[in-house]
């Protein structure tokens, strides 16, 4: 089965930075994925309002290298707090303090899955874009899928907090990039969060 689209990170969708939320196709399947309960029942609410004649999957845990039980830390916000806090949830617990924000944190326990492990059990063998954005763990994510077995078409990442908090472009960044090249991928742009790949042609 192709899938169109696999966003690992979609927080609540309907947010100013996130473009994917404003362009879906509606001619295929599509993987949403957020490890935070409160934000992923708010992600299907607003998916399923804007694109009520969907086929979108919709999965309540995160993605790491191994399966495994992953420590998240949830920022607490209040009115008082930038409206960005809220999506400063990482695996780096002093991520929110990183930022300048005096936020208590939440410790949460979830459930991590490879990617290799949510392709197979949906029966996925073609994806067209894999889009990450996990507030630094995106090197992780990435090294649980085999591109020996299937390639994305385009692989968009976050890479600003990639080797710690605002630090770009550091060992494994370049380890990734590297590893990307290898496996057939062009960098097409950078922006001043995300790094974009795409396969290349043969």
């Amino acid at each position: 089965m192709n899938c169109n689209l696999i966003q690992v990170g979609s927080h609540i969708g309907n947010t100013s930075n996130d473009y994917i939320f404003n362009n879906i196709t509606l001619n295929g399947l599509c993987i949403f994925i957020e490890p935070v309960e409160e934000y992923f029942n708010t992600l299907k609410e607003n998916y399923n309002k804007k694109y009520p004649d969907n086929n979108f999957l919709f999965f309540n845990i995160a993605c790491s290298d191994v399966n495994h039980t992953l420590t998240l830390y949830k920022p607490i916000v209040d009115d008082k707090s930038p409206l960005w806090a809220n999506q400063l949830t990482s695996v780096l617990p002093n991520h929110a303090k990183n930022h300048n924000i005096n936020v208590g944190l939440n410790p949460i326990e979830i459930q991590a899955k490879t990617l290799n492990t949510v392709i197979s059990e949906n029966n996925i063998d073609s994806i067209d874009i894999l889009a990450v954005d996990t507030e630094g763990y995106d090197y992780e994510v990435l090294q649980g899928i085999d591109l020996d077995k299937i390639k994305p078409k385009e692989i968009i990442f976050e890479h600003k907090h990639i080797d710690g908090t605002n630090q770009s472009f550091g060992f494994k960044y370049y380890k990734l990039i590297n590893h990307l090249f290898s496996k057939n991928y062009e960098l097409i742009k950078q922006t001043e969060d995300d790094t974009y790949m795409k396969l290349r042609n043969g």
